[in-house]
């Protein structure tokens, strides 16, 4: 998972050419732990697909994270070409895997 420190990081990777699961997540949530090892699975199955960990604890992440409007985690957003394209909320492996 690529980390995502800070709003300039998070702008270079969504515009860049690969398509990118940005995983919204708190190190003190229970689901988004849960869910790592899916995630793992994914990055392994997808080598073509960025997937990303933005922390929505980290302090300068914050305000981005209220503008992105994550209100519960994990939340997974998927980008193309720098434009949001799909979204899953929650602990949810099954919708996850076939969103990606």
């Amino acid at each position: 998972l690529t980390p995502i420190a800070s709003r300039a990081d998070f702008n270079a990777l969504i515009a860049g050419p690969k398509p990118v699961v940005v995983d919204f997540m708190a190190s003190w949530c229970g689901k988004c732990r849960q869910i790592a090892p899916e995630v793992d699975k994914l990055i392994d199955q997808y080598p073509d697909v960025v997937f990303a960990k933005f922390d929505t604890a980290h302090a300068d992440l914050a305000p981005l994270s209220k503008e992105l409007g994550i209100e519960a985690m994990p939340t997974f957003k998927f980008y193309k070409d720098g434009k949001e394209v799909n979204e899953v909320i929650g602990y949810k492996p099954k919708l996850l895997r076939d969103a990606v």
